[in-house]
């Protein structure tokens, strides 16, 4: 059944189109991933869907009676005063049912089994079944454990309850609660705007698992490709103001819109080089001017007229040129972590924590929110001295952090500014110009100020910075938070590439399993050094059912707790698994490699092709030109040229298919 229908929707910003025409259903049951480079009009056309922006044109059609629950990005606003009075506000309806049947009852106990065949008891029963019935189709018996289960699996369950004022929360905790106030009384559509924003990896995991099994419809903006592939079983693509949509999840509408490009665009090359064939001889029929070549003219001309064009391919959206510089440090060691740890107001966040960071490492911080990753990390860079303990770089390491909320950006400052004003010494206004325009800042853009700038563009300023710092140690906090998946995945190449150390925190599962090599993890009470990359984490822990060792320290599949961290059996277990990753990330290296050279000769065999294809039609043309028709010795020379042409065609696109077969 189709609950929502969209019709040649169009909406504009002033003279700056948005949407251009889109029209799609959405079928009960439907779960829609919405996508699309930042800017490109998702949210927009949430907030038509919801009826908060009037279109141009088009309609919005749902079915009667359809409900509607839409959860913004940041959406931390909610106007109660404590948990039990936003859960209160949203079961309204249901409180007061209940209230009513517990009247009910106390009327029928009070009337007594004398009276039980009185008129007045027999209308107390109809109303109370009734009303009962309608109490029960509302899930009145399961509110209360459903609420429970929603704000745990949130992780707003344990730590609050319903006398907490919602004003001590958190952005984080409000924006976590009002996506649980709204799951906990499922609508019939629900429109979810970057939902995962402010979740750990537990509650994301939570979050797939609750949507894949909502038995209603959703529309889901996410840039989180690990989500969409959980939990969509459709995709909608928001690109150049238009909608396409796919079906499966994110991978499936990669693979299916690559295929649809490569297709598109060899209809495209076939068809125009058809028309230049046909326009070609033509024009040939006109030149020689006689009356059965202007009735050819024509009658091709008419043929050429009835092709249905093939519209030109538009170009992909403009990525961002994310290229870290590879330098060098003659220590193998790059920082030692020594006995380090934390507390605040009398809570311990972690307990003494060692650990050896070697070059080459990519290290993943993960745990719950509000374990300590982002403290963890700021005492590595320096900027949080620890209780205990210490951290040293080793020789020749330059750190670099890049802060989530990029509070060392001034917002006061242009985006020009912020750049050439600590880089003013190693590169001119041309240089930084170009280097923001790789950062898709161009034009008048580069003169905004940072304080107007959205999340996204935010986040790309810090990245410029990062990148011309030249360091070779990168610290990392949530470096994928506010980035469309375009500029995630130059990210994810780009330090896939990068020979020096990276310690991150993130919550991106595509971003860990890409890059970690090692993963330090927060378990409450003690950070983990597990050496292995994330699908061995994770299959670590399901061969244990989740059990962590005893201790904290250095672990692995081979691991056996000593108790010392960096010492004994523990310890080599450890160096074995840590080379195994660096063989890992060497044969990665090696790959691109391979990669990047079947890519250069695939260029090369295309290039060829094209200069062959090419000179095959002059060839054609020329032979049944006027000057050559009649000049037998020419047309001999030009049918031998044709056909070893030929046979080098053949055997360069035989390559060309046998190459990119290897590659795609």
């Amino acid at each position: 059944m189709i609950i929502l229908n969209v019709k040649d929707l169009t909406f504009s910003f002033g003279v700056n189109l948005v949407l251009d025409g889109l029209s799609f259903s959405v079928d009960s049951a439907d779960r829609c991933g919405v996508v699309g480079i930042n800017g490109s009009g998702k949210s927009t056309l949430f907030a038509l869907l919801n009826g908060e922006y009037e279109p141009d044109s088009g309609a919005v059609q749902y079915a009667r009676g359809t409900t509607i629950g839409y959860f913004r990005q940041n959406n931390d606003y909610i106007d109660d005063a404590t948990i039990g009075d936003a859960v209160r506000r949203v079961f309204s309806d249901v409180l007061k049912m209940e209230s009513e049947l517990t009247a009910l009852e106390d009327k029928l106990s009070g009337a007594g089994s004398v009276h039980a065949g009185d008129d007045e008891t027999q209308i107390l029963l109809k109303k109370y079944d009734k009303l009962r019935l309608e109490f029960e189709l509302a899930d009145g018996y399961e509110y209360k454990s459903r609420i429970r289960g929603v704000l745990n699996g949130l992780d707003i369950g344990d730590s609050i309850d319903d006398a907490t004022p919602v004003s001590i929360l958190s952005g984080g905790q409000k924006t976590r609660l009002s996506l649980a106030l709204m799951l906990i009384k499922p609508p019939d559509l629900l429109l979810l705007d970057e939902p995962t924003n402010h979740l750990d990896v537990k509650s994301l995991e939570w979050l797939e698992s609750y949507l894949k099994n909502y038995k209603k419809s959703i529309l889901v903006v996410s840039h989180d490709r690990y989500f969409l592939d959980a939990v969509a079983t459709r995709i909608f693509e928001i690109e150049y103001h238009k909608l396409a949509a796919y079906a499966g999840g994110y991978t499936e509408y990669v693979k299916k819109k690559e295929e649809d490009r490569i297709i598109h665009e060899r209809q495209y090359e076939i068809q125009q080089k058809e028309i230049k064939r046909i326009e070609a001889i033509i024009d040939q029929y006109r030149r020689w001017n006689t009356e059965r070549s202007h009735i050819m003219a024509k009658s091709r001309e008419k043929a050429l007229n009835r092709i249905e064009r093939v519209d030109r391919p538009s170009t992909a959206p403009k990525k961002v040129n994310i290229r870290f510089n590879n330098t060098v440090s003659n220590s193998q060691d790059a920082l030692y972590i020594d006995d380090i740890s934390k507390s605040y107001s009398g809570r311990r966040l972690f307990r003494p924590f060692t650990a050896t960071v070697r070059r080459g490492d990519r290290v993943m911080i993960l745990g719950p929110n509000g374990c300590g990753k982002s403290t963890l990390l700021r005492m590595l860079s320096g900027q949080l001295e620890p209780d205990t303990g210490g951290v040293e770089a080793g020789h020749r390491i330059e750190m670099n952090y890049y802060d989530q909320e990029h509070f060392d950006l001034n917002d006061e400052k242009t985006v020009l500014n912020e750049i050439y004003d600590d880089y003013a010494d190693e590169l001119d206004i041309p240089a930084i110009r170009n280097m923001l325009g790789a950062f898709l800042f161009s034009g008048d853009s580069i003169y905004k100020e940072i304080g107007v700038l959205s999340g996204g563009e935010k986040a790309r300023v810090a990245l410029v910075k990062l990148v011309l710092s030249k360091a070779n140690m990168l610290l990392l906090d949530e470096p994928t938070n506010h980035l469309d998946i375009n500029t995630r995945e130059k990210l994810e190449d780009s330090l896939t590439g990068f020979n020096g150390v990276i310690l991150a925190v993130s919550h991106d599962r595509y971003f860990i399993r890409k890059l970690a090599t090692r993963i330090f993890y927060f378990d409450g009470k003690r950070i983990y050094d597990f050496a292995g990359g994330y699908d061995d984490f994770l299959s670590y822990m399901a061969s244990h059912n989740g059990k962590l060792p005893d201790t904290g320290g250095p672990f692995n599949r081979g691991y056996t707790p000593s108790g010392t961290a960096g010492h004994g059996p523990a310890a080599e277990n450890d160096i074995l698994a840590h080379s195994a990753a660096k063989q890992k990330w060497l044969s990665e290296r090696e790959g691109r490699s391979r990669q990047k050279k079947s890519e250069s000769r695939l260029a090369k065999l295309e290039e060829q092709i094209d200069l062959l294809e090419k000179r095959v039609s002059e060839i054609g043309f020329l032979m049944i030109s006027e000057s050559v028709v009649s000049d037998h010795v020419r047309l001999i020379e030009l049918a031998a040229e044709q056909k070893e042409l030929g046979l080098e065609l053949e055997m360069l696109l035989s390559e060309w298919e046998e190459l990119s077969s290897s590659m795609y």
